[in-house]
C-alpha cells in the first residue's frame, strides 16, 4: 500500500513538472476512505458474529484488500494544462481535448477528512469515439486550480454549461 502511495506522488511530481495544474491530484486516495470505513466495519461485525468462522473471515478480508486495490489502480488523478485535461490512473494515461468538455458542476456530494472540506464536482464531456463521459473528482476549494481550469475552459468553449452550485429541490444532478 505504501509502494502504491510513494508511486503515485512520484507520477503527481514529474506531471506537476511539465507544466500541468493539478485539478484533483488525491482523487484516488479521498475515493478510497468511505469504501475503506464501510469495509473494515463489515469486517469487524463478521468477526464479532463469526468467531468461529475464521476461513470467512480471512475471505472477506482478502475480498476487501482486492476492492479496494482494484478501486485505487482504476481511479484517475485529475491534471489540466492549457488545452488538455489529463486523466491519469495507475492503469490508463488519458488525455482529453478541453474544447470536448460540455459541462463542470459541483454535486451534493462532499466529504470531511481530518477537517479539511472537499466538493466533489463532475465533468462531462466527449471522447474520442463521440460518446458522452463523466467524470466524478474531489477538490478543496482552498487549494484548488478549479476556477483556473472553469476560465480556461469557457475561453475554449463558448457553451460549456458551469455550475457552482447544488440543490436538490426539483433539478436533476
Amino acid at each position: 500500500m505504501w509502494l502504491l502511495l510513494y508511486l503515485c506522488l512520484a507520477d503527481i511530481k514529474i506531471l506537476l513538472k511539465i507544466g500541468m495544474k493539478a485539478l484533483s491530484k488525491n482523487n484516488a486516495e479521498l475515493k478510497l476512505i468511505l469504501p475503506l470505513v464501510l469495509l473494515l466495519t463489515a469486517n469487524l461485525i463478521l468477526l464479532s458474529f463469526l468467531e468461529d468462522h475464521k476461513y470467512l473471515i480471512i475471505f472477506g478480508v482478502l475480498l476487501s484488500f482486492f476492492y479496494l486495490k482494484n478501486r485505487y489502480i482504476n481511479t484517475s488523478n485529475i491534471f489540466f494544462s492549457s488545452k488538455y485535461l489529463y486523466l491519469n490512473s495507475k492503469k490508463l494515461k488519458r488525455k482529453i481535448d478541453l474544447k470536448k468538455v460540455s459541462k463542470i458542476k459541483l454535486t451534493l456530494s462532499n466529504m470531511r477528512v481530518l477537517g479539511f472540506q472537499f466538493y466533489r464536482y463532475k465533468i462531462h464531456f466527449q471522447n474520442d469515439n463521440r460518446l458522452n463521459e463523466t467524470i466524478f473528482f474531489y477538490t478543496s476549494i482552498l487549494k484548488s486550480e478549479i476556477w483556473e481550469f472553469q476560465d480556461l475552459t469557457k475561453g475554449l468553449n463558448k457553451n460549456v454549461e458551469i455550475e457552482n452550485y447544488s440543490t436538490s429541490w426539483g433539478t436533476k444532478q
